[in-house]
């Protein structure tokens, strides 16, 4: 699973603290230790609503904790306001060329 994040350098990792093998909270600690990912945003999506269980998902290094159930549009938004906070570059990475197709983000530009 963790050969897989390494690869891909996903955004968003979307855990549940009840998985089978690691839990999700052994999971979230392993990529907060992996360079490259410990700034990926983590969320938890589970039904496990006490108290300890918010802490434990926070100290492990979760940007939000999400309680199911859940309607979808409401996930929808609050996965969007995570991604929100996640860094799209450095400084001067605004403009990328793909084989002479250039994509400025900043100013929502394809040249």
């Amino acid at each position: 699973m963790f050969s897989i994040a390494k690869k891909e350098l996903p955004h968003l990792v979307l855990l549940d603290v009840m998985m089978p093998g690691l839990d999700g909270i052994e999971v979230c600690r392993e990529l907060r230790s992996v360079p490259g990912l410990n700034d990926v945003v983590i969320a938890f999506l589970t039904a496990r609503s006490e108290d300890y269980s918010h802490i434990a998902g926070f100290d492990a290094g979760a940007d939000d904790y999400i309680n199911k159930p859940i309607k979808p549009r409401v996930l929808i938004s609050r996965i969007k306001a995570l991604l929100r906070r996640y860094p799209t570059g450095k400084e001067g990475e605004s403009v990328i060329d793909v084989g002479g197709l250039k994509i400025d983000r900043e100013s929502y530009l394809v040249i």
